[in-house]
């Protein structure tokens, strides 16, 4: 149904139990670090009773992991990919008959013999090494096991079975396709590229972990001409499909009506704003997580300007805060 064909009070209605759906959530902490204060300033943003009506549907269907959310993910993926195939294998030759201090004691060996290697350039702020400090303080990894990129050396990968590279979130899968294909790193001052690590490592298994992808990020790692990829396996917490594309076909933001008409009325509120609408290659989502809101969002929501309030921060954000 058309914006047109709904009675301004109920929009208002709507607009209410959104927003007050949202305040639940942040009340009982299931949307950690959001903050009502500036869920009311975001909303200012949007002046006209239509404006107000699509940002409600923006946040009814807000994707959000909370601290505990990425931590059970992270447990949750961990067992599944990793650490279930040495538990069914202990057990088929202990005839199932482990304790579970014997499976608690293959978990412990697993991390022992993990390391991880954050999905970084060297910049300590940069979101995997959230999930770095989250795997060493809530999961167990003892903090020498987590490497730096920018400098390695090879006696050091004695002590492991594999690296898992972690990331939080794949977007259109550009920052992990060019980390392991174009970043040079250092083993015992020797400069490779990530690439060539299965082959001068082949002992080391090497993987690529991450908490949530979206279907075409994920897509892109089997393109034919993305040769290196296919050294490099993907493993994943959570994918999220292409309904959550807020303007796609399928979206669960709107139906086929209103989400044009919600797209042109956004588009002509920030047309003056110094931003795009769609965002970093025209991703188009509304996803954030507890230490962070990637710029596969709609840039609307993290923006800073001196007539934009935004909602919540990310690294764009802080490089438009006024000092």
């Amino acid at each position: 149904m058309g914006l047109n064909m709904m009675s301004d009070s109920e929009k208002e209605e709507f607009i209410e139990y959104a927003i007050e759906k949202v305040y639940f959530f942040i009340d009982s902490q299931f949307w950690s670090k959001f903050d009502v204060s500036k869920v009311q300033s975001w909303m200012q943003n949007f002046r006209s009773l239509d404006e107000r009506y699509c940002a409600a549907k923006l946040l009814d269907r807000f994707v959000y992991y909370s601290e505990d959310d990425v931590i059970q993910l992270l447990k949750h993926g961990l067992n599944e990919l990793f650490l279930r195939r040495d538990y069914l294998r202990a057990e088929d030759e202990s005839g199932y008959s482990l304790t579970n201090d014997e499976l608690q004691s293959l978990k412990n060996q697993f991390i022992r013999k993990t390391a991880l290697l954050p999905l970084s350039e060297g910049n300590p702020t940069e979101s995997s090494h959230a999930v770095a400090r989250i795997l060493s303080n809530e999961i167990g990894f003892p903090e020498q096991n987590v490497l730096s990129p920018s400098n390695l050396e090879s006696d050091y990968f004695n002590n492991f079975d594999r690296i898992l590279i972690i990331d939080d979130f794949v977007g259109s899968g550009d920052q992990i396709i060019e980390f392991w294909n174009l970043f040079d790193t250092k083993v015992d001052e020797e400069s490779i590229k990530m690439y060539e690590f299965p082959h001068k490592f082949p002992n080391i298994d090497i993987q690529y972990f991450c908490l949530v992808v979206t279907k075409e990020g994920y897509d892109r790692f089997y393109n034919e001409e993305l040769e290196h990829m296919k050294n490099l396996t993907i493993r994943y917490c959570e994918m999220l499909p292409t309904k959550f594309k807020i303007f796609g076909d399928d979206s669960v933001y709107f139906d086929q009506e209103e989400r044009e008409e919600c797209k042109a009325i956004i588009q002509n509120l920030i047309s003056d704003k110094g931003f795009g609408l769609t965002g970093y290659r025209q991703l188009e989502y509304a996803v954030a997580f507890h230490h962070c809101i990637p710029d596969a969002s709609l840039p609307l929501f993290y923006e800073k300007k001196e007539n934009w309030n935004y909602l919540l921060r990310n690294k764009r954000t802080q490089e438009h805060v006024e000092i």
